[in-house]
């Protein structure tokens, strides 16, 4: 097709050479002319970037060898699947797409979520494990609108981390635009971010989400910046008609639903926001059904608080030694973090242990070091 496209509107035509030459530099820069009609240069780009990732330019790349099991268990025993959000709703190296129909609030809930990454806070009384800096990319409100919900948001969540939340408004911004993707790089390998977030994906190309074949080339992209970089890669997307479940209610190709670690999913229930999740590498949490407040703030419903705040004791009791953890530290750790009184801490220790979740240990009891608890 490009020699066709060069004979039909190149004046004058370029030789084969020249083209090839083309080819080879197409997908280093943006989208410029090569003395063709502009309207072709997408289609004529898109071509060179498929011939320069594809079989002809790169014949010669070294996948390396593989790898027979018994190496290939020594070399990742050690190691550990990061989480930052949640026992494995978000970790590093990842990729998650938080999702719903327009208008929703996924944008306040993606800011709010990364605020609370950013300063090591918890969000929906799910915890945040590793604090970590944040790279908000989005590109659907102007600044000022951005300002007003930040400004309301910081209300409700109080002491944030400002340094640690860094946020880009553009417009225009491509994906798959070599000039804008070299950029980006920069950004991530300058100032070291570790959570990218987009905001929300139609605006980041200028491809038909409903083909297979142009979505693979978006997330090859999104894919690239984790393999360099090894951040955790969020993505705010809509939702698209009819009565689907799950992850297969987003918008477009499959391949937007294969690709992801974890689905975040957003949909109205009432006067009230439901939350479910499909995770690849964990189980899925219980749903949750969150409310904004007058700040722009999400908060769980009451029952969901009670039940958050169970989860939380038991991931105290979980994280503590072999031999147990106090009452009394139990009952430190989680005020401060949940927010409630002492008394209603002890509460949940025992629905808890009612629910058989923790367990006391009788030994350490008999020999009067007060109730210490432990896994069941």
């Amino acid at each position: 097709m490009l020699q066709r496209l060069n004979k039909e509107r190149c004046k004058p035509p370029l030789s084969e050479t020249e083209v090839f030459k083309k080819v080879d530099s197409a997908y280093e820069g943006a989208y410029t002319g090569f003395g063709c009609e502009a309207s072709y240069m997408q289609e004529f780009c898109d071509e060179a970037c498929f011939l320069k990732k594809g079989n002809i330019l790169n014949e010669d790349k070294d996948f390396g060898q593989p790898v027979v099991l018994k190496d290939f268990i020594d070399n990742f025993k050690d190691e550990k699947i990061e989480s930052i959000w949640g026992d494995g709703i978000i970790n590093y190296d990842s990729k998650t797409i938080i999702s719903g129909m327009g208008k929703l609030g996924k944008s306040n809930f993606v800011m709010n979520l990364g605020l609370c990454i950013a300063t090591g806070r918890d969000f929906l009384n799910i915890r945040v494990i590793k604090k970590s800096k944040v790279l908000y990319i989005q590109q659907e409100i102007s600044s000022h609108a951005l300002y007003a919900r930040l400004k309301l948001m910081l209300e409700s969540i109080g002491e944030v981390d400002k340094e640690n939340f860094t946020i880009c408004n553009v417009r225009g911004f491509d994906i798959l635009n070599a000039s804008h993707f070299s950029q980006l790089e920069k950004w991530i390998r300058e100032k070291g971010y570790e959570v990218v977030m987009f905001d929300p994906l139609y605006k980041f190309h200028n491809k038909e989400e409903n083909s297979t074949q142009a979505m693979k080339q978006v997330f090859d992209k999104f894919d690239e910046l984790i393999d360099k970089y090894k951040i955790s890669i969020i993505i705010v997307h809509h939702h698209g008609k009819g009565e689907k479940q799950g992850g297969h209610v987003l918008r477009g190709s499959s391949t937007i639903f294969d690709w992801g670690d974890s689905y975040i999913i957003l949909k109205s229930s009432g006067d009230s926001i439901e939350v479910t999740w499909e995770l690849r590498n964990a189980a899925n949490p219980r749903p949750l059904k969150i409310k904004l407040n007058n700040n722009l703030y999400y908060e769980c419903s009451a029952a969901d608080k009670k039940e958050s705040a169970i989860n939380k004791i038991v991931d105290i009791v979980k994280a503590s030694s072999q031999d147990g953890i106090s009452q009394k530290d139990i009952v430190e750790k989680a005020k401060e973090s949940i927010g409630v009184s002492d008394g209603t801490v002890r509460n949940f220790i025992k629905e808890a242990k009612k629910r058989k979740k923790i367990k006391t240990l009788d030994a350490k009891q008999k020999k009067g070091k007060g109730v210490y608890w432990s896994i069941t």
